[in-house]
């Protein structure tokens, strides 16, 4: 069962994105604003292996994805996206980045903008769940030993997790992320041992392009997939999904899906378009 868009995205839609890893550095694609804050009630963990973007089949990388957390919060970026056209761009791009090359799904969260206790905004969140092929939990020292030793098409996996430190440190804070914290210094102890400079790992590398060849087995994922709906906005797959056909998130239904919240004009919310 799709769900169709085709003329049923109002040209004035908007939606809120959420981006925790990648996405707070390379979006790749068009928003309006984008506002720091965070969700409630997941943790951060790099638990989903990625041989598409960070890695390859033989050396698979660490990418992060939300776990369940009732105690936690995970900080990140909200961006904006306004427009008929905006909106298809950039859940095509997000279907094949996060999806069919990261086996990620979609769901719904609510999102707190830093400073502002009354306002709270519904985002789309991409997460891997334990129920697809690529997730695998695995000791702290064993995750530093994987990120070292891993490189893909969109660069070297010591880059992807030093990026998402960097935000938690200028922005945030990493006391608010302990597993990134410890990573972080598992991390570099290896590659100081190992003589590897970090400079020689961070690089400007496109997100990978993501044809048929680099495809995470997109289509033996099991039918999990988050999906907005006309009514209830959210719908899990399972549950309206009866044929086990795969939704194609680049044809959403979000008309109903609109944030129409004010922020107040506080510069420590809103950070330039990059």
């Amino acid at each position: 069962m799709l769900i169709p868009a085709n003329g049923d995205i109002p040209h004035d839609a908007r939606v809120w994105i959420f981006g925790y890893a990648s996405l707070i550095w390379k979006p790749g694609f068009e928003y309006q604003r984008r506002v720091l804050g965070y969700i409630k009630g997941f943790s951060r963990r790099f638990w989903q292996t990625n041989a598409t973007h960070r890695g390859t089949p033989d050396k698979p990388g660490r990418v992060a994805t939300l776990v369940p957390d009732t105690e936690s919060t995970v900080w990140g970026l909200a961006y904006e996206v306004i427009g008929q056209k905006n909106i298809r761009n950039a859940m095509r791009h997000l279907n094949g980045r996060e999806v069919m090359c990261g086996g990620y799904c979609l769901m719904l969260a609510n999102f707190h903008p830093e400073g502002e206790a009354e306002v709270t905004l519904p985002v789309l969140a991409y997460t891997a769940t334990e129920k697809n092929q690529h997730y695998s939990t695995t000791s702290l020292t064993e995750l530093a030993e994987q990120v070292v030793a891993a490189e893909g098409p969109a660069g070297h996996n010591v880059e992807y997790v030093l990026r998402i430190v960097d935000f938690m440190k200028e922005h945030v804070g990493c006391e608010h992320d302990n597993h990134l914290l410890e990573l972080n210094r598992l991390i570099r102890t290896l590659l100081e041992e190992r003589s590897l400079a970090v400079t020689n790992l961070i690089g400007d590398g496109p997100i990978c392009d993501c044809d048929k060849q680099t495809v995470m087995h997109h289509k033996k994922c099991p039918v999990n997939y988050w999906a907005l709906h006309k009514k209830d906005i959210l719908k899990t797959v399972s549950a309206v999904n009866h044929n086990k056909k795969y939704i194609d998130l680049s044809e959403i239904f979000v008309r109903t899906f609109a944030a129409q919240v004010t922020l107040h004009n506080n510069p420590r919310l809103e950070t330039s378009r990059a």
